[in-house]
């Protein structure tokens, strides 16, 4: 009676789990063991094992597939983002900034840019500009 009782529980169990009513199989020690007792029963056991440990060693792989690529990344970032190459190319310097912040601040600056907004007939949002345009040619 009572195997009777334990193999119509896990046949249950078993159907929902086929039919994806859930997504584990949840058994008692009793019921696997009742499984593992029963010849037939064994290779469903050890079939659901061998998924189980394909689905762990797929993971597995993808994961430290996508650490090593991160890794690379890092390593490749560390090298060639911000190279003093690319810094220059891409960057003004603070000291180059200030530099031209003083040159604006004199006088005779000033009257220059003045001179040649009246020539050229430059707005304000044209003459800064033309000054950031100074800026960035120097730069090169």
């Amino acid at each position: 009676m009572k195997e009777n009782s334990i193999r119509d529980r896990i046949k249950e169990k078993y159907t929902r789990y086929i039919n994806c009513e859930t997504d584990i199989l949840e058994l008692t020690i009793e019921e696997a063991i009742f499984i593992l007792e029963k010849d037939a029963s064994v290779h469903y056991v050890e079939d659901l094992l061998q998924e189980a440990y394909k689905v762990i060693l797929s993971d597995y792989k993808r994961v430290l597939k996508e650490n090593n690529r991160l890794e690379e990344q890092v390593e490749y970032d560390k090298t060639h983002i911000y190279t003093s190459q690319t810094i220059e190319l891409n960057f003004i310097s603070k000291s180059k900034i200030e530099d031209k912040i003083k040159k604006l601040n004199d006088v005779s600056n000033a009257e220059e840019l003045e001179d040649i907004m009246n020539r050229k007939n430059y707005t304000i949002v044209e003459l800064v500009q033309y000054v950031l345009q100074e800026l960035l040619e120097r730069r090169k």
